[in-house]
């Protein structure tokens, strides 16, 4: 029976170490250091074209930048949305408001006018009419208004006032 090369308890011979010698250069002295022969050399790494994986890895890097940007985007028109919608919201509490008291001063003239087909002859209603009208922007009501007012009363201060202010704004 034939035994195996190498088993267990087979020492091989150690080959003789070779001294390898290193000056300095800062002295002339060399010393002499022992590396062993059977040591393994570390390969120098090349520098390939990107394989596979880089190329996936630099696509995901890519996509994530992408998306990263996308949110950044979204966020900001998000931010602008909710500060055109603040200023909207304001324009409208502002009309609302606007509408509200155009709404009053128009019930106010309809009050006004309803109770002048009863009591034509009352120049103090007539002198109301006519600032309503002026406040609602309609001037040529207010003209109307006035000139009825002075012609039951030609004298009457608040009615000639009212009436220079009429001519003055158109």
């Amino acid at each position: 029976m034939k035994k195996p090369k190498y088993f267990k308890g087979v020492r091989r011979k150690k080959e003789p170490k070779e001294p390898v010698v290193v000056k300095s250069a800062q002295s002339h002295v060399s010393s002499k250091a022992e590396f062993p022969k059977n040591s393994r050399a570390i390969p120098e790494r090349h520098h390939r074209k990107p394989g596979k994986q880089q190329e996936k890895l630099h696509r995901s890097r890519i996509f994530f930048e992408k998306k990263l940007l996308a949110q950044v985007w979204s966020v900001a028109a998000i931010i602008v949305l909710i500060v055109l919608g603040i200023a909207v919201n304001g324009e409208l509490v502002v009309l609302r408001q606007k509408s509200a008291e155009r709404a009053v001063l128009a019930a106010r003239l309809y009050k006004w006018e309803h109770a002048m087909q009863k009591y034509p002859g009352y120049r103090d209603g007539y002198i109301s009419i006519a600032a309503i009208s002026l406040e609602l922007g309609d001037r040529n009501g207010a003209l109307t208004s006035i000139g009825k007012a002075l012609a039951l009363d030609p004298n009457n201060e608040t009615a000639i006032q009212l009436e220079e202010l009429i001519l003055k704004n158109k």
